[in-house]
């Protein structure tokens, strides 16, 4: 994904952390990332309604009236 590369070269340059760090923190980040998202896909079908409306129930939802 093009924002993990972003994300990857701002860690080595803003951050200073060595190479190895940031491609090991990135990989950590994406497979814990992935496991909450690949629950929230498993919980869909069971639930019969799409992925975004129930992850409101997790994460809330933000209504404003403008």
């Amino acid at each position: 994904m093009l924002l993990t590369i972003i994300t990857g070269a701002l860690s080595v340059s803003v951050f200073k952390l060595n190479f190895l760090s940031a491609l090991s923190g990135l990989v950590i980040g994406n497979l814990v990332g992935a496991i909450f998202m690949a629950l929230h896909a498993a919980q869909g079908p069971r639930l019969g309604v799409p992925q975004m409306v129930q992850t409101r129930g997790q994460f809330g939802s933000l209504d404003r009236c403008w």
